[in-house]
């Protein structure tokens, strides 16, 4: 399973990918901006992504990205 983390505060993004380290056949990747979240989600195909709502960018957030999904 391809996991994406879309997380803008990286010592929480490392934190849930050590969870996610933990489970057998999981990979994961990190994005930590809205614009890396869109070039790496085509790219990757993950299974599933985790999206902070709040990226710390003011014009687009996680739900915009969900939304393009």
């Amino acid at each position: 399973m391809k996991i994406l983390i879309v997380e803008d505060e990286i010592m929480i993004a490392r934190n849930l990918g050590q969870i996610i380290s933990s489970i057998e056949h999981t990979t994961y990747e990190i994005a930590i901006t809205y614009e890396e979240a869109v070039e790496k989600i085509p790219q990757l195909q993950p299974d599933l992504v985790l999206f902070d709502i709040h990226l710390g960018h003011k014009e687009f957030t996680g739900i915009d990205i969900a939304t393009q999904l």
